[in-house]
């Protein structure tokens, strides 16, 4: 075969892809259930298989309707196959997830979190985890810009009545609660993060209040044993980053010193050169007086 005809084969291929791909995407909407999961599954494998850097027209449709999906569904296999596609397209096209997507995706999460439905909360934090891992950007956004600590510690400082009438809101509180911890526990092992200072250091003080002063043995699932199990991680964020920062200004500090010092000997080379123009200046101008003084005292031999 020519290497003209594989040229034309190998476009028409990613035509005929494009085009399954945007079909599908398409449909989604109208779909339900296990014929969404089977759409969701099909359009994985199609963008997974396709070539490298392959351009997939109408990139921005696809990602705004897969997060569109991942939005309006609560089943987190839906939600799992959602983020697959995105990592997928992803590094297949080069086209990033925009901050925008990264705050829809946060936006919904944060919402379904807080479901007084304890599976439905469960399963938000599974996608919250699922993101995570799959979702670079989404991991970095969580604990710098998406005020997703100060929410959590938001949550953790609602108070739990004693009445019996309100056992319901009980136990609508502790699994909220639990949630946010685990999701918590989760990523507070990801290396490479900046984390918010001011909201870190609000969250640790009221985990320390949660965690309690005993030192006994808290259950495994206990509110009480993640705090305990998270103090020791994140104060050892706010002191790397304490660290980390007084060596930036260090640094900041020792670079300032050494332009002072180009400064300076700039400075003193510029006052030098000025000095030897002077000089030379008025060496010119001596040696001129001295002609001028030679022809007059010639003139009056």
């Amino acid at each position: 075969m020519s290497k003209r005809s594989d040229i034309t084969q190998h476009s028409f291929r990613s035509t005929l892809t494009s085009n399954e791909i945007l079909t599908i995407v398409a449909s989604l909407e109208k779909e339900k259930g296990e014929q969404l999961k089977d759409s969701l599954r099909q359009l994985l494998f199609l963008i997974s298989t396709s070539p490298e850097l392959q351009r997939i027209e109408g990139g921005q449709i696809i990602i705004d309707q897969i997060v569109k999906i991942f939005c309006i569904q609560n089943e987190s296999e839906i939600q799992a196959l959602c983020l697959s596609i995105l990592l997928n397209f992803n590094s297949k096209s080069g086209l990033a997830v925009n901050e925008s997507h990264i705050q829809t995706l946060y936006a919904s999460l944060i919402q379904t979190v807080q479901s007084a439905d304890e599976a439905i909360s469960e399963q938000a934090s599974d996608s919250f985890i699922h993101a995570i891992k799959k979702l670079p950007e989404f991991k970095q956004f969580l604990v710098q810009r998406s005020g997703f600590l100060k929410k959590t510690t938001e949550i953790l400082l609602q108070e739990n009545s004693s009445s019996s009438s309100s056992s319901q809101q009980n136990l609508s509180n502790d699994h909220m609660k639990s949630a946010f911890l685990v999701i918590l526990l989760y990523i507070v092992n990801s290396k490479n993060l900046k984390w918010n200072q001011i909201e870190l250091i609000e969250l640790i003080n009221i985990l320390e209040v949660i965690s309690g002063s005993e030192e006994g043995q808290q259950e495994e699932e206990s509110l009480e044993a993640k705090a305990q199990q998270l103090l020791p991680l994140l104060r050892m964020k706010i002191s790397k980053q304490g660290k980390e920062s007084k060596q930036q200004n260090c640094d900041e500090c020792q670079k300032l010193g050494e332009e002072l010092i180009r400064n300076e000997e700039q400075k003193r080379n510029i006052e030098e050169q000025k000095r030897n123009i002077e000089e030379e200046s008025r060496r010119k101008d001596d040696i001129i007086r001295q002609k001028e003084n030679l022809r007059r005292i010639e003139k009056k031999r």
